[in-house]
């Protein structure tokens, strides 16, 4: 027997939390195993915080390693303990249960249930179109049928087919692909809105003062990485800053950013996406749903004040969490840790659980955001606290 499907049935049956390695690409899947066939394995997965985030599919063919333990997974072990502890909501409702016969190919299974359900999926595939989001319309023997919801461009609207033989990964029931779901049952009321953006001509306190205003959510793209962007609500500007209280895919808070004036690409205050995002948080205002209801959501902030330095000057003495990117960073991940050796010009980032030997030194110039409060930073700080 093929060893990684030994790996799975042991992980299965010994109920081991694991992470499954995929060919040629840097995501990975980190849960517990449902069900195991010939053709590949159900997961129920985790996400980074340690939420439960719904149910994926991963083809036999894709996987390239199992990991069993390790650093990694004793870390997510502990983030999933904690969620449970703290009793984070996954979501508003357990998932259907849709039992899966392990003699037969899940795949099929997997995706009739899914096409009688109704519900919201994300195919994974090996094509030029690796993400797809939609609904199953129609399951053949060998490839399915999808009806492509884009939540980018609303005037995308297609039906394609996907064979099993270029599916790596089918994901459903997550909290997001539940709020599609629901927006789905819209669909034929969606309207496109034409996307609406400004540059940054130095005009970047001007945009975003507005954005106050106008209390909408609104996407801002930076100089460095404007393939990444944030989503949320402008708390302040002054010369320097802006602050935004962050929105996550699943319009849920996201946290705060502290973002340099001058790294400011772009802004987009309409969008198909934002009306996407929008409509996820206002079912779950109307739903009374707050997956991690531990973080502060109400926190405020004086532009008055010199921001970044009293941030810094805080995260020091309460040992507080940061992400932070600099000038120096050329797309690279930002560097998460606590500042230490605060000075007026100057600090240091020890990474978690790192050695203070670790630390990057930043110049306050050369900052271009700092990054706080959300589930990431609350868990990093939870953990440090515990030590």
């Amino acid at each position: 027997m093929d060893g990684i499907v030994m790996s799975l049935m042991t992980a299965r049956t010994q109920h081991l939390l694991i992470n499954v390695y995929q060919h040629d690409v840097d995501d990975f899947y980190t849960g517990y195993v449902q069900s195991v066939a010939e053709d590949g394995v159900v997961l129920r997965t985790y996400s980074d915080a340690g939420l439960a985030d719904g149910n994926a599919f991963v083809a036999l063919h894709a996987i390239a390693s199992i990991e069993v333990a390790g650093a990694d997974l004793d870390n997510m072990a502990y983030r999933i303990a904690t969620a449970d502890e703290l009793r984070f909501r996954a979501t508003p409702h357990p998932p259907l249960a849709m039992p899966l016969r392990d003699e037969s190919p899940l795949l099929y299974q997997v995706a009739e249930n899914l096409r009688r359900t109704g519900q919201a999926v994300l195919c994974v595939t090996m094509d030029a179109e690796n993400y797809l989001e939609g609904q199953i319309v129609a399951v053949h023997e060998r490839a399915l049928e999808l009806s492509v919801f884009n939540k980018f461009n609303y005037t995308d609207r297609r039906r394609i087919q996907v064979d099993y033989s270029s599916l790596q990964v089918l994901e459903y029931e997550g909290y997001d692909l539940t709020l599609e779901t629901a927006l789905l049952t819209q669909k034929g009321m969606l309207t496109h809105t034409p996307t609406q953006r400004y540059m940054n001509n130095d005009n970047a306190g001007k945009i975003l003062q507005a954005a106050i205003d106008s209390e909408q959510p609104i996407a801002v793209l930076t100089r460095q990485n404007y393939e990444n962007f944030y989503v949320g609500r402008v708390l302040t500007v002054n010369k320097q800053w802006a602050v935004l209280k962050l929105l996550d895919m699943a319009g849920q808070f996201g946290g705060y950013t502290l973002l340099r004036l001058s790294a400011v690409h772009s802004v987009i205050i309409a969008s198909d996406y934002l009306a996407t995002v929008d409509f996820y948080e206002r079912w779950g205002q109307a739903h009374s749903f707050i997956q991690v209801p531990a973080l502060n959501q109400e926190r405020e902030f004086d532009a008055n004040t010199d921001l970044l330095g009293d941030l810094l000057s805080e995260g020091e003495i309460f040992g507080r969490v940061y992400r932070v990117r600099g000038t120096q960073d050329n797309g690279a991940e930002p560097v998460m840790g606590t500042p230490s050796a605060v000075t007026d010009d100057s600090f240091t980032i020890i990474p978690t659980g790192a050695n203070p030997e670790a630390g990057v030194t930043f110049r306050n110039t050369e900052v271009q955001a700092l990054s706080l409060g959300n589930v990431y930073t609350f868990l990093q700080e939870r953990w440090l606290a515990s030590k």
